[in-house]
């Protein structure tokens, strides 16, 4: 398929230059320019695989500086979108994005962060001139995250902190006797008797993420630290459980 006849060409088209090109010269600026991409493609219903992100990159951000080869401007240069994708997007790195290819023949879309969506946004404000650039390059992501995003929400909304298996975990007891339903309604799920173990094990894993996340944007509270605790011994308590 060529790229004229995909989708993506309907979608992306290029943007102000001299807008995109100031903003991929500040701190962060190409991750802002990558998430934004990253959830235009998903508003749109168009798999975000690192194939179709670079091609919507390119589309989007052609006279971007590292977009193209140098002394190549009609060029695309691949390799560095590969790693502003595959490697410095990871949770490890700069956290904003999660999922890619994970085995051999396991393909997950790429997917937005919390810290990638608050990027995504300010590519967005900025692009269509709601916002301006922070004179000195740096990046106003981590203050202004901890005025718009809640990271407790998930708990929040489960009210895990009334729930009997978060009584149990304050006065470090046992959940050997407790129900699985009751186990599931403290971390947001919905009971399914035949998968309980497994869509346990894959929320507690989502829940710490979300966790790190906002350890990565330099979000601490008592709170977060309690619910990291929690998780923590939650954890280990299944696993004592699954063996009885």
């Amino acid at each position: 398929m060529k790229i004229k006849d995909h989708e993506i060409s309907k979608i992306c088209k290029e943007l102000d230059s001299k807008s995109y090109v100031t903003l991929s010269e500040i701190k962060y600026g190409y991750a802002k320019l990558c998430c934004y991409t990253v959830k235009l493609l998903g508003d749109n219903s168009i798999t975000t695989s690192y194939e179709n992100i670079c091609v919507a990159m390119w589309l989007l951000f052609p006279k971007a500086k590292n977009f193209h080869l140098a002394g190549f401007d009609d060029m695309p240069d691949t390799d560095y979108m590969e790693k502003l994708v595959k490697l410095r997007s990871t949770l490890n790195d700069q956290g904003y994005l999660i999922g890619g290819n994970t085995r051999a023949k396991t393909f997950r879309p790429w997917k937005l962060t919390l810290k990638g969506l608050n990027l995504a946004e300010e590519a967005k404000n900025f692009l269509e001139g709601k916002s301006v650039i922070p004179t000195k390059g740096k990046s106003k992501q981590s203050s202004t995250k901890k005025g718009t995003i809640d990271y407790l929400q998930p708990f929040k909304k489960n009210k895990t902190n009334e729930t009997l298996v978060f009584k149990r975990f304050e006065n470090d007891e046992s959940i050997q006797n407790i129900e699985n339903s009751a186990i599931s309604r403290s971390l947001g799920m919905i009971y399914s008797s035949s998968s309980f173990k497994t869509d346990c094990k894959k929320q507690i894993q989502l829940l710490k993420q979300r966790i790190t996340e906002a350890k990565k944007d330099g979000i601490e509270s008592p709170e977060l630290k309690t619910y990291e605790q929690f998780l923590k011994w939650l954890d280990s308590q299944m696993k004592v459980k699954s063996h009885v």
